[in-house]
């Protein structure tokens, strides 16, 4: 299991820097992960800032509802390690929250509260504004990535990183919203989806919904992850 520390400044080429703000997402969430987080040397050509788009769609019903605390509460650690990259790189968060009632049933109950941004002040209080309760709803997984690929300002630079976490759980074959044919334009746009499982205590009802999230990550060149969350206590 690897714990990624930043001490001083980290030199990165994409790869690496992929690598670095995989461990960096799921340091928010307060989980190890295993994978290559070491720096690489970069050349002459690679010593200008690269713009990095991150996309985060979050799961916010009542079976992963202390997922947001856990994003909030660790945002500004994790943004403060990126700001110690040399060079510094763009980093741009977009947030979607999916899965509840009050998001309407047109949208697939999705809903954009921050388009692509470097305003992180501007991100946080976004954030701090939705509302705290335990709220149920139906994990349209499908209708969640086609909004993070087609309803996001990505950047239009060819040596962008874009990447987009999807974080939840449930079956991701629910509704009219067909999940492949998302992750398929998500491939041609050059978008990774990297997906977070929150882990159930049903281990049978688990098993059956996993290979879902496992094939959107495998289908976009992405990596899958489980996550146990701490519950926030009903209101």
């Amino acid at each position: 299991m690897h714990n990624f520390r930043t001490k001083g400044t980290t030199s990165y080429t994409m790869n690496s820097l992929k690598s670095i703000i995989t461990i960096s997402i799921l340091t928010i969430l307060l989980i190890f992960v295993s994978a290559d987080g070491q720096s690489q040397p970069v050349n002459n050509a690679s010593t200008k800032p690269r713009q990095v788009d991150v996309v985060i769609c979050m799961d916010l019903s009542g079976s992963t509802n202390g997922l947001l605390d856990n994003f909030r509460d660790k945002m500004w650690d994790i943004i403060n390690q990126w700001q110690m990259f040399t060079p510094k790189p763009v980093i741009r968060i977009g947030l979607i929250g999916f899965s509840r009632y009050s998001f309407h049933d047109g949208s697939g109950y999705i809903k954009i509260i921050s388009d692509l941004t470097d305003d992180y002040d501007a991100l946080s209080q976004k954030m701090f504004d939705i509302q705290p309760y335990v709220e149920n709803g139906i994990q349209f997984v499908g209708a969640a990535i086609g909004s993070g690929v087609n309803d996001m300002s990505w950047s239009e630079k060819p040596d962008a990183v874009k990447m987009m976490f999807v974080m939840g759980n449930g079956y991701v074959n629910l509704g009219r919203f067909d999940f492949r044919a998302q992750c398929e334009t998500a491939l041609k746009s050059n978008i990774e989806i990297h997906t977070v499982y929150c882990i159930k205590n049903d281990k049978q009802m688990r098993q059956r919904e996993l290979p879902g999230w496992e094939e959107i990550a495998k289908m976009t060149g992405g990596q899958s992850f489980q996550v146990f969350v701490n519950n926030r206590s009903a209101h």
